[in-house]
């Protein structure tokens, strides 16, 4: 079998990919990090219960339309990082969203983590069925 001259750097950039997007996953996990931080802005028991929710939705519904919109296509690269660099920019403000405000206005801080996070979900739903596509051509 004759090794195709991209199949190290598609395994190397697949692992590290895999590996940083567990890694950063872990400080949004709906059932760890996030309750706690949510918690120390709100009593609600709907706010922190609904996370799991959003990501569930946001990681499921958004499939269905880019399956529709990527089926016929033979790049899925590009729609893939455009979603991807959508989903992660509101992590930057939100950070200093945090930083700035969390003490002074927590409902700020809250409706902004919110945002972000449905934001992030519903973007990384839609790029899951172009992500497998293209990690199924790699392996």
């Amino acid at each position: 079998m004759e090794k195709d001259s991209n199949t190290r750097w598609n395994f190397v950039a697949l692992t590290l990919d895999a590996a940083f997007f567990v890694g950063a996953f872990a400080f949004v996990q709906p059932v760890a990090v996030l309750p706690v931080f949510v918690r120390t802005l709100t009593d609600s028991t709907v706010a922190i219960g609904a996370l799991t929710a959003i990501q569930q939705a946001g990681w499921i519904l958004p499939q269905l339309a880019a399956a529709s919109f990527l089926q016929h296509r033979p790049r899925k690269m590009p729609f893939l990082m455009s979603l991807v660099i959508i989903g992660r920019l509101p992590f930057a403000p939100l950070a200093i969203i945090i930083l700035l405000m969390a003490k002074s206005d927590p409902a700020l801080v809250l409706a902004a983590v919110v945002t972000a996070y449905v934001i992030f979900c519903f973007t990384d739903g839609m790029t899951l069925v172009g992500w497998n596509d293209i990690v199924a051509k790699c392996i």
